[in-house]
């Protein structure tokens, strides 16, 4: 059951998070199994910019290692 002040904000959306909690750290990882190549990088996104990791995510996932074979590209998300 609703009180009397939660009533009114039925309708309104919820706020985003404040500080550390609005933002997603996310580790990408890029390993060759042919050749040995390993290679990792980390960035922090801002909830708002979630189509900027999206973007990135696609690019790397179909890089290509100087030996001619697709990278194996592994994403560690913590939010």
């Amino acid at each position: 059951m609703l009180n009397s002040k939660d009533a009114g904000r039925e309708g309104e959306r919820p706020s985003p998070p404040a500080g550390s909690e609005s933002r997603i750290k996310v580790k990408a990882v890029l390993h060759c199994s042919n050749c040995g190549y390993h290679k990792t990088f980390s960035r922090t996104f801002e909830r708002k910019d979630l189509d900027q990791l999206v973007v990135s995510a696609k690019v790397m996932s179909w890089a290509a290692c100087d030996c001619g074979d697709l990278i194996e590209f592994s994403l560690q998300v913590e939010l």
